[in-house]
Formats: C-alpha cells, structure tokens, sequence
C-alpha cells in the first residue's frame, strides 16, 4: 500500500507508537493529499505539544486543501493559541473554500474560552462586510449563531434558498447542533426546503439530517 492508503486504514483504530509516528512523518509528505489525511488522523493521537505545534505550523502550508483540512481540525484542540491562529486565517487566507473552515473553527474554537461573545459579534460583523465569498458568508451566520447574535438562526437558515446547492448542503449541515428550543424551527425550514428541493445531494443532506434527529 502507498502512504495514503495506509493511512486510511488507520481510521478508527487504536494506533501503536509505530502507526502514531507514521502519521507525523505524512504530516510532511510531498503529496498533500498525503498531508491532507495525516492531519485528519491527528485528533487520533494524544493531545501532546507536538501534535497541536505540527497542525499550527501547517497553518502555512503551501497547499489551500491542505489548509482547509488543518483549520477544520484544529478547533477539536482545547489550546489558547489556536482561536488566535485561526483568527490571522480569516483575515489572510486567500484561498476561499479554506477562510470558510477557518471561520467556523474559529467560532467553535473561542467557545471554549469565551463566555460573553460580545467582542467576537463585532469582529465577525466587520469581516462579513469585507467578505464576497458565499461560502465565508454562510461561515459568518454560523459563527454568529454559535456567539448566539440576535436573528442569527433566521440569517443561518436563508442560506437554504442559495441559488448554489453546495452552499444549501453546507447550510443543512451547519444546522446538525442546533440548540434544543431553536430544533421545531429548523424542522419546519428544512421542510420547507425539503419539499421544493430538486437537487438530490441537498434532498439526502436533509434526509440525513432528520435521521440524525429521528425525524
């Protein structure tokens, strides 16, 4: 087996000292799909120093997919230094796809340091009024909802009637940890949605959803 597949079967298995090191070794493959999948794996391995300093110093990697998938993971660390990592990202990253991961980690990130979200309201209000990109809009509302910003969920859920059906499957799955008391609503608007929706990729998106929610 190549780097990648091995790598693959090492999904949801309990990693020897060998297979952990594997993975920090792909961690600077030349094939950043290679990189792309070590990183995947690192919430795997224990939450050493090592482990958090590789995924920041991959912030800057030279590949965007590379990128995208460092930001997702990094907010699944509890460590100060990364909601001030993924907040540079936002403001630098030029790579779209990969700023809109940055945003949402960012929020989930700063949630487990912050409890009155008041500052990060007015920063991500600014950025959304610099920002073009659908996709890092739809990572706003999300970022918003999660800071608990008044009419976030309504801003969250216009993202349903994209004209762009890979922004309505992100907008479903933006809804998967939706608070309790907002769920009725979500049901409704995904009803809605689910009704009228021509698309199979976002019917099954939501069909997943209501699966998930025993719906």
């Amino acid at each position: 087996m190549n780097p990648f597949e091995i790598l693959l079967s090492l999904e949801e298995k309990e990693l020897s000292p060998e297979e952990q090191a594997f993975i920090y070794h792909c961690l600077s493959d030349a094939d950043p799909l290679v990189r792309c999948q070590a990183a995947d794996l690192l919430p795997d391995l224990p939450h050493t120093e090592q482990n958090i300093s590789s995924l920041l110093s991959m912030c800057d990697d030279e590949d965007a997919l590379v990128r995208t998938e460092v930001y997702d993971v990094l907010s699944g660390f509890p460590d100060k230094r990364i909601p001030v990592r993924l907040k540079k990202a936002i403001l630098t990253e030029p790579d779209e796809l990969a700023r809109s991961f940055a945003v949402m980690s960012w929020a989930d990130s700063v949630s487990d340091f912050v409890s009155d979200f008041s500052e990060q309201i007015q920063f991500i209000q600014k950025y959304r009024n610099t920002e073009t990109s659908e996709g890092c809009l739809l990572a706003c509302a999300y970022a918003l909802y999660q800071f608990q910003s008044p009419e976030s969920l309504a801003l969250l859920l216009s993202f349903l009637h994209s004209q762009d059906y890979h922004i309505r499957c992100s907008a479903v799955n933006s809804l998967k940890n939706a608070d309790e008391q907002d769920l009725p609503v979500v049901f409704q608007a995904l009803r809605d949605c689910y009704i009228s929706e021509e698309t199979k990729a976002v019917a099954s998106t939501i069909e997943e959803f209501f699966r998930e929610h025993k719906k």
